[in-house]
């Protein structure tokens, strides 16, 4: 079973700077996700007034 999805603006952005940190993590080591990065990068929801 998967986690709830965040439901506040504050959840939601720390959500979408957990996945550019490990994005950035990722690519840097020049390799693939694992499937917990993964998870974090699925939660990523975008940019603007959309995402939050």
């Amino acid at each position: 079973m998967q986690p709830a999805l965040p439901t506040g603006p504050k959840a939601k952005a720390a959500d979408i700077i957990a996945a550019i940190r490990t994005l950035k993590e990722v690519e840097h080591a020049h390799r693939l996700p694992t499937p917990d990065e993964k998870r974090i990068l699925s939660r990523f929801g975008g940019f603007g007034a959309v995402a939050l």
